[in-house]
């Protein structure tokens, strides 16, 4: 899912996708990745057009801002169930800042582009994004860490549905779950997406000196007198055999 925040001058994209490797009624296993591309906050100042910093005579470049993004994800009624963090001061923002693949995205190096935050948790079937952009600014105490945006939305988001769930293969054959499908195990007398057609074991005729019975597992052969084998192509073809009715 992309997503791109918008308020006044700052304007965040980031790329936002879930996959499940595992999954009950009620628990899913599985991670959240979110990959950041670019963050355009019109360099020094903030969504409402003021400046971050007042200009110092000494020190023209002190009114740049120096933003630091706060990141959370989680419910509804709890925005950092899942996973939160602050990444590293972000100073040359006159432009757009663009996030590299594999950029340290806090001071420690811990946590990288694109982010993968795994979750072992019930899934409600909503994701409560909240991203906070501060300056991060020591020169001034009334301007240190002023909230210059907040974002917060609630998206709707698949995590990986298992249609394993509702038994979609026939006559009690296995299905494997993938990321955005499934398959049907069929056995070797049934086909089919969903193995809901029966093969006719018996239509080549299998048995040769024999009556033909399609069985779970394929077919079976009630052999004449004297022939034997799976397929009853064992016997004596010079004995006369024969019934009589009275």
């Amino acid at each position: 899912m992309a997503i791109v925040f918008y308020r006044g001058m700052l304007m965040l994209y980031f790329l936002l996708a879930t996959s499940q490797t595992g999954r009950t009624d009620t628990v899913q296993r599985g991670t959240i990745t979110m990959t950041l591309y670019w963050l355009d906050t019109n360099g020094q100042k903030d969504h409402e057009g003021i400046k971050c910093d007042k200009q110092n005579t000494f020190n023209p470049s002190s009114e740049i801002c120096d933003k630091q993004l706060r990141f959370s994800l989680g419910t509804p009624s709890n925005f950092t169930r899942y996973w939160s963090f602050t990444s590293k001061i972000l100073r040359n923002t006159y432009l757009a800042y663009k996030f590299l693949p594999n950029e340290a995205l806090n001071n420690a190096g811990t946590i990288r582009n694109p982010i993968v935050i795994p979750f072992i948790d019930e899934w409600s079937g909503n994701l409560r994004v909240n991203v906070s952009v501060w300056d991060q600014d020591g020169t001034s105490p009334n301007f240190s860490y002023r909230l210059m945006n907040d974002f917060l939305h609630l998206f709707s988001i698949n995590a990986g549905n298992n249609p394993c769930l509702s038994n979609p293969c026939h006559s009690n054959t296995t299905c494997v779950n993938g990321t955005y499908s499934f398959n049907c195990m069929c056995p070797p007398q049934r086909t089919g997406k969903l193995c809901e057609t029966e093969i006719d074991a018996c239509k080549s005729n299998p048995c040769v000196n024999g009556t033909c019975y399609n069985v779970a597992n394929g077919y079976n052969c009630s052999c004449l007198h004297s022939f034997t084998g799976t397929r009853c192509d064992n016997g004596d073809l010079n004995m006369l055999y024969f019934e009589i009715a009275i």
